[in-house]
């Protein structure tokens, strides 16, 4: 919750500019892995494994250390995910309240497979609204007091999210086989169940879960 993510570049010359939070700093090189800002004084140190592949870097001091991460290991990637998420669970129970007076003449398993994601759909809002409040938490109380009840909650309410989004997974064949069911709305449920299969990854990934902390 409190990380920060830069981003390292170099230049044509051979220098590096570090971006990050709105701000930039240009480095020179100063040793082997080491480099010093141009403008001012700071100073940091790639860090290699045994292959020679840099895995990071620290400050002068070595109090800061930055880890060399893929894209889904970024906060920005991850908040934007779980952004869009939640309008796919929203567009999810659109649909449903918009097809509540029609009838369905399919399969039980494939009304139960469209119910299902309704009901995943709505565990998802629920979690991402306990989520999103937290961007009004300060963020020193939330160190002090981590986990907390927000947050414990946020975690344990993650289990029954992937759990559920799961299942959607095995009943996607019911879906696909539904006979009132157009192309589109195939796709659609296709889509929605993907993209839940997707959050409940980056859940897992992030450690979002009561056990992982």
């Amino acid at each position: 919750f409190l990380s920060s993510t830069l981003e390292v570049a170099a230049t044509p010359e051979g220098a590096l500019v570090v971006a990050g939070d709105g701000n930039s700093s240009r480095y020179v090189p100063d040793g082997a892995l080491s480099f010093r800002e141009t403008e001012g004084q700071g100073h940091i140190t790639f860090l290699a494994d045994a292959k020679g592949k840099i895995h990071g870097f620290a400050n002068s001091k070595g109090h800061v250390v930055y880890d060399r991460v893929l894209p889904w290991n970024v906060v920005d990637f991850f908040v934007n995910a779980l952004g869009v998420i939640g309008i796919i669970a929203a567009f999810v129970l659109s649909g449903a309240w918009l097809r509540r007076d029609r009838r369905i003449g399919d399969k039980p398993r494939a009304r139960f497979s469209a119910r299902w994601l309704y009901f995943s759909a709505l565990l998802w809002i629920v979690l991402l609204a306990a989520a999103f409040s937290l961007k009004g938490t300060d963020d020193t109380q939330l160190f002090f007091s981590f986990p907390g009840p927000l947050v414990t909650f946020i975690a344990w309410m993650a289990v029954p999210v992937i759990l559920a989004s799961l299942i959607n997974l095995f009943l996607l064949g019911s879906a696909w086989k539904a006979k009132g069911w157009g192309f589109w709305r195939k796709l659609r449920h296709t889509l929605a169940v993907l993209a839940f299969i997707l959050g409940a990854a980056l859940l897992w990934n992030w450690n979002l879960l009561p056990w992982k902390f």
